[in-house]
């Protein structure tokens, strides 16, 4: 679990349910919209958690230079708690 998750679940409070499990997220994209008239974009993701109305950032992927069907090695692991909503909101962003 990445420093920055741990922190914002502990802020959060996430970590009071005893009903839980470990999730895996790996992500890709296709057909990224080349923007750029003179390079192809470099692509990163950015996971954000919602929790008490405020949105913050779990963990993001390394950046993939010139490509526009990035596959991250990156995996996101999660913890799951069962009879909660959790909402997860993924950003693209064009590094350069």
């Amino acid at each position: 679990m990445s420093d920055i998750y741990e922190s914002a679940a502990n802020s959060l409070g996430l970590f009071s349910s005893p009903c839980l499990t470990k999730v895996e997220l790996r992500l890709t994209c296709k057909g990224i919209s080349d923007r750029d008239a003179l390079s192809k974009p470099d692509p990163c993701i950015v996971l954000n958690m919602q929790s008490h109305g405020q949105w913050m950032e779990v963990d993001r992927t390394e950046v993939i230079r010139s490509c526009v069907n990035p596959t991250y090695s990156k995996v996101f692991t999660l913890d799951f708690y069962f009879e909660e909503v959790q909402r997860l909101r993924f950003e693209l962003y064009d590094i350069n």
